[in-house]
Formats: C-alpha cells, structure tokens, sequence
C-alpha cells in the first residue's frame, strides 16, 4: 500500500485539535481499502465536530484530466502526498 496517493486538507495538518483528530483517524484506517490507481481525499466535515473522512477522487491516476484535477485540489488548500510521507507526518 505504499504507493497511495493522498491530497490531505492542509487545515488538517496545521490547527492543533484537528491534528489530533486526523492521528485517529489514521490510526484506525483500514489501508487495505485504499485503491492505488485513484487519488484519496482525506478533509473534515465543516460542523462542530469536524468529522475527519477519506474518500477517493472520480478520476482514476490514469484519466487524462488528472492534471487539471491535482491543480484544483492544491489551489482549494490540500496538500499532495504518498501514504508513507504522510504515515511519517503523523508518527505513525
């Protein structure tokens, strides 16, 4: 599962509490169900909360559009990383 690509909401990494939440979060993550050929998108729900989830992205790694797409989510505020820089962010 090393090669799983993840576009992470920077808010995640950088306020305290959510932080916490998103070492949860990873920490009961069922990797096995993160599908390599997709890029997965780990954010929060915007109520008080501040639910974290992870779903995948509607282009395949493949799609000709994936250019366009990883421009949009970096531009929206996340961060585009591998599930091993991200593990290693976390301490994990």
């Amino acid at each position: 599962m090393n090669n799983v690509n993840l576009f992470v909401k920077a808010d995640l990494l950088l306020q305290e509490n959510l932080y916490d939440k998103l070492r949860d979060f990873v920490g009961i993550l069922d990797l096995t169900l993160l599908d390599p050929n997709f890029y997965h998108i780990i954010d929060s729900t915007n109520n008080d909360d501040g639910e974290i989830f992870c779903s995948h992205s509607e282009f395949l790694l493949s799609s000709s559009k994936v250019e366009k797409m990883v421009n949009r989510f970096i531009k929206s505020g996340y961060i585009l990383m591998d599930i091993v820089t991200f593990k290693k962010l976390l301490g994990r």
